[in-house]
């Protein structure tokens, strides 16, 4: 039988670095994915799951709160990254151009953000 083409979901966290409850989140979607498969076959046999645990490691590493290891907020270069100054986000997007091509698309991407005031 031929492999079927299957729809894709990015789940991804860290893109701030100080969000550190996306990778608690991120854990337990792991643990839960992995021992409890049976519970998510129907999820698991119609797509392809792929988890970017932490998109922004050296702003992390470096303990910046909002930035990259060059200082800048790479949420707000989605529309257009530079391969030097914005390569987490600039490689991202290659990788899921190249999914969506390779696959059924990208159904879903979940991107696991936090905030520290409460507004509206």
């Amino acid at each position: 039988m031929k492999h079927k083409k299957k729809s894709v979901m990015y789940i991804q966290a860290r893109l701030h670095a100080a969000e550190t409850h996306g990778s608690f989140i991120m854990r337990n979607i792991l643990l839960e994915l992995t021992a409890n498969y049976q519970k998510y076959d129907a999820i698991l046999s119609s797509y392809i799951i792929k988890l970017v645990p932490m998109l922004n490691p050296d702003g992390v590493v470096i303990g910046n709160s909002r930035s990259s290891l060059s200082g800048v907020d790479l949420n707000r270069r989605w529309s257009s990254p530079n391969s030097i100054m914005h390569p987490e986000v600039y490689f991202m997007k290659i990788q899921m151009a190249l999914t969506a091509k390779q696959s059924a698309g990208i159904s879903l991407f979940c991107d696991l953000h936090g905030h520290n005031k409460q507004m509206n």
